[in-house]
């Protein structure tokens, strides 16, 4: 009767080890991983709530996204070498301070942005 416990005490250490050994196996070989790029989020400004403005740089382009707790929205998608990294500048009438993007993006939304070229 005493083997039986024995028996059965050793397979549960003997599941516990191979669990564990193959849990690191997994860690090691990274089979868990995605092969994706790097998500690196820039800045993020919330506009209400439950909601935000947020800049995330994927790869080569930089990604303004809407973010609200059900759903999120693609605003646009600049390319990595045209967008412009600055401090901010000026201030506007509230007292805040708006960067060269932020000018870019009011202008972007009303529609009354020019590029340049």
């Amino acid at each position: 009767m005493w083997w039986e416990y024995t028996k059965a005490v050793l397979l549960i250490v003997v599941i516990i080890m191979a669990a564990y050994f193959a849990t690191k196996l997994i860690a090691k070989n990274g089979l868990n991983r995605r092969g994706g790029a790097e998500v690196k989020i820039i800045t993020s400004r919330p506009l209400s709530r439950d909601k935000q403005l947020l800049i995330a740089e994927i790869s080569e382009y930089i990604y303004i996204l809407g973010v609200s707790a059900h759903e999120i929205s693609l605003i646009d998608k600049v390319p990595k070498s045209e967008f412009r990294f600055s401090e901010p500048e000026e201030a506007n009438p509230s007292g805040r301070t708006m960067s060269d993007f932020a000018k870019e993006f009011a202008e972007r939304f009303k529609g009354t942005y020019h590029d340049g070229k």
